[in-house]
């Protein structure tokens, strides 16, 4: 951000201290709650450093069924590690995708944003898989060589035509 690039992440809220307008501090779970749209946009501050951030933060509610399956994903998570129930607040977080951006939304707007997030994610599986099904970690050859070059470019190639 201090270099003028711009950014778009994921936001767990819990971990993240956000400013409303004013710069205090904003409870953006009681502003999600009272919120009664599937898409939720917001102008925020972020201080870092000494230095404020204008950010926005995008609130995309999840679909019922979809919700519901990560709270118990959450819920066997905390049994599993023996953390016993989840807080309120974290099951509530399990409703929402929330995603934190430098760019206004006139620039790129939620509905876009929210796409090429998943898209984001739906590569990030692609690799994920390319990468198991073809093994790339097991490098047959001296990192760095020209033989590895030609190793990859093959897998690569491999991949294409899959």
């Amino acid at each position: 951000m201090t270099r003028g690039a711009d950014a778009v992440t994921r936001l767990q809220p819990s971990n993240f201290r956000l400013l409303d307008a004013q710069g205090a501090p904003l409870d953006l779970q009681a502003v999600l709650a009272r919120s009664t749209t599937a898409t939720v946009t917001l102008a925020t501050q972020y201080a870092h450093a000494g230095q404020t951030y204008a950010v926005w933060v995008h609130a995309y509610r999840l679909p019922e069924e979809a919700a519901n399956r990560a709270r118990q994903r959450c819920r066997r998570h905390a049994s599993k590690n023996s953390r016993g129930t989840p807080k309120a607040a974290t099951l509530f977080w399990c409703g929402w995708v929330i995603l934190l951006t430098t760019l206004p939304p006139t620039q790129l707007s939620a509905p876009v944003l929210g796409d090429l997030y998943r898209l984001r994610w739906q590569i990030e599986v692609l690799i994920k898989r390319y990468k198991s099904l073809l093994q790339v970690e097991h490098l047959r050859a001296k990192r760095g060589g020209p033989l590895a070059l030609i190793y990859l470019q093959g897998k690569m190639l491999y991949a294409g035509v899959l």
